[in-house]
């Protein structure tokens, strides 16, 4: 159901992408002949502009033209009257040649068009004229009508898929020529019918299944073939389907040389998943234009036709959109395949990657789709990655780091950071490769997550995850805000696990804590982290700075307390180290405060310290002394009778 609404969501959004690029009212937006001379005047101008080395008025040229928004038919025509490889001419001069700022902004503009042609030619294969008479010529009319629209509908390519599932779901004698005419049309349509086919695969309609599964030998697409297992392996379709599945796969591996030792089909959904998470175009094809669209079935939907429904999704997000696709594709074949899950974490992340780019940028043409969909889309990945857990966690760690996204990567560690724990052995494995990753921020992440889901040490070597923090944080001691917020991680994740990190040598990360005291003394919120850290694992040379806190009337008293117990922790712990004599000093004023929890915790401090007999006596009488009733006038009453 929610895949549901992102479709609608995301068609909606497309309409209206494509309404703003054809306002009415303007002279270019007629879509007649007038509207396609003067845009084809302002093309002409500017590339007249270019070849002459005149950019500035290239750019204004195309730059008019672009303002102008011209209907897609407008921008279609322009595309089919131009000269092949004028604009793109202009778009690679840059890339070979000297660059002025002038022509990189010629160059710009005209790459810009070469989009809104592009899209004016998708547009213009969706768009099927009088769609309802080409259908009823190519079931009922003569020979001529019938090749005239057999003609249309594969000038209009997949787009005329979802009309012709009418026609392959029809059954009797008298429709087994319609049938034969549908199949070999989708055959000349050739692989760009794959997607939406395999999308109608969904259908419980058993003999639509059956034609589509034929329908797709015909194609010879290898994208088809986990889809075409998938019918093959499922126990619930008809025999008949099953086996012409089969020869479906045997006869796609012959065209295209496939490897003929093919596995499951959640094996071979895998593989795809995988090629998309890759953007392996030469192996799942290569996008075109602005937009690509990915393919669903909706079989609630009454009309055959309305139940294949597409998404327009950027070309730039293209692999990723529809690898998560697949690897839905795949699990609900086989449900708890945990290569899957992995894999639909790690294109998930990688796509949310690619929006919060766009996002970023107010200037990029995919932004407002980047806002529509992120908030939705980051909070499926959290319940998906939260309910697969740290094992499917872990191996979409390992793919993401396989094709080096390090924003994916961060993304999913903390996934894995916010575990309790990290039990899957492959997990586990995975977390201990970010230690050596070539980024900073993964392996500071990876460390963090190894800290915090494994405290007792468990999963990597303890020394080798404190090493790796500790030579972060002083690589980046000349970096103060980076260097605070790194410091609150860490002392956060010690301060949360003190209790069951004694594997760990945290001392080690005593210089960056005390580093931090002196630093961001303002910051309360990190001195208490820092001080229940100290109070685990800081040494005798805490306990100066900690006492300078306990003595400070400024601090609050629940940080006044914690650094009184953490002088004691370490007293204890160091009972033999020299502590000078501003900590007693220190630990003495806490004594005069009115909060009786502090004025406990400093004496228990105290006492810790080991101070000498005769001061301890001092104190102890100065406490008496603070009891006694010296002005008579303030005793009370006492009846001494008779």
């Amino acid at each position: 159901m929610e895949q549901g609404k992102w479709i609608v969501a995301f068609q909606l959004f497309f309409i209206t992408v494509l309404l703003l690029a054809c306002p009415a009212g303007n002279a270019i937006a007629d879509a007649g002949a007038s509207g396609t001379e003067e845009a084809y005047e302002l093309l002409s101008q500017g590339l007249h502009h270019y070849r002459r080395d005149r950019y500035e008025q290239a750019r204004e040229a195309f730059e008019t033209l672009i303002e102008a928004r011209p209907h897609w038919k407008v921008m279609r025509e322009l595309h089919q009257r131009l000269e092949p490889g004028e604009l793109t001419e202009v778009i690679t001069d840059v890339t070979f040649r000297e660059v002025t700022t002038e022509k990189q902004a010629a160059a710009e503009a005209a790459e810009t068009i070469m989009r809104m042609m592009t899209e004016a030619q998708r547009r213009g294969m969706l768009h099927i004229e009088d769609v309802d008479q080409v259908l009823e010529d190519f079931r009922t009319g003569s020979h001529q009508q019938f090749h005239d629209a057999r003609s249309t509908l594969i000038e209009h390519g997949r787009y005329s898929v979802p009309y012709l599932l009418d026609f392959l779901a029809g059954t009797g004698e008298e429709k087994s020529t319609l049938v034969a005419r549908t199949l070999t049309t989708l055959r000349d349509i050739g692989r760009p019918a794959s997607p939406p086919l395999v999308a109608a695969l969904r259908t419980d309609n058993d003999v639509l299944k059956h034609r589509i599964v034929s329908a797709l030998e015909n194609v010879g697409d290898r994208r088809a073939i986990p889809a075409l297992l998938a019918v093959a392996e499922d126990e619930r379709v008809a025999e008949e389907t099953a086996e012409t599945a089969w020869d479906a796969i045997g006869a796609i591996q012959q065209r295209i040389r496939y490897p003929v030792d093919l596995q499951s089909a959640t094996e071979e959904y895998r593989k795809l998943a995988r090629l998309y998470l890759e953007e392996d175009a030469s192996r799942v094809g290569h996008v075109l234009g602005g937009h690509t669209e990915i393919w669903s079935w909706d079989g609630d939907e009454e009309q055959m036709r309305r139940r294949l429904s597409i998404e327009f999704v950027p070309s730039t997000i293209y692999y990723q959109a529809r690898g998560v696709r697949v690897a839905l594709d795949g699990l609900n074949t086989t449900p708890g395949d945990l290569p899957l899950q992995g894999l639909l974490i790690a294109l998930m992340s990688r796509e949310i990657s690619y929006l919060e780019r766009y996002e970023a940028n107010s200037e990029h043409q995919h932004h407002a789709y980047a806002r529509q969909k992120l908030g939705t889309l980051r909070s499926a990945f959290n319940r998906i990655a939260h309910l697969y857990g740290a094992p499917a966690a872990g191996r979409g760690l390992g793919e993401v780091l396989s094709v080096h996204d390090e924003e994916a990567a961060l993304r999913i560690i903390k996934v894995l950071r916010d575990s309790d724990t990290v039990s899957s052995e492959h997990a586990a494995d995975v977390l201990c490769r970010t230690l050596d990753h070539d980024s900073v921020d993964v392996r500071f992440q990876g460390a963090l997550a190894i800290l915090r889901s494994s405290p007792g040490g468990e999963i990597c070597t303890p020394e080798k995850v404190i090493r790796v923090l500790k030579n972060i944080l002083e690589q980046h001691a000349e970096a103060p805000q980076e260097y605070r917020q790194m410091v609150l991680a860490v002392s956060g994740v010690v301060a949360e696990r003190a209790l069951v990190m004694r594997n760990y040598p945290i001392g080690d990360l005593e210089s960056a804590f005390l580093f931090a005291l002196g630093e961001y003394g303002e910051d309360e919120e990190l001195l208490e982290q820092i001080t229940i850290c100290l109070k685990a694992f800081g040494s005798g040379r805490a306990a100066e700075p900690l006492s300078g806190m306990a003595a400070d009337a400024d601090r609050t008293g629940k940080l006044r307390i914690r650094a009184c117990s953490a002088i004691n922790s370490i007293a204890r712990r160091e009972p033999d180290h020299s502590y000078g004599e501003e900590v007693f000093q220190a630990l003495l004023g806490a004594l005069e405060a009115d909060d009786e929890h502090l004025q406990r915790e400093a004496a228990s401090a105290l006492h810790a310290l080991r101070q000498p007999p005769d001061d301890m006596f001092n104190v102890a009488e100065k406490e008496i002394r603070a009891t006694k009733i010296l002005d008579r006038d303030d005793m009370p009453d006492v009846d001494v009778g008779p």
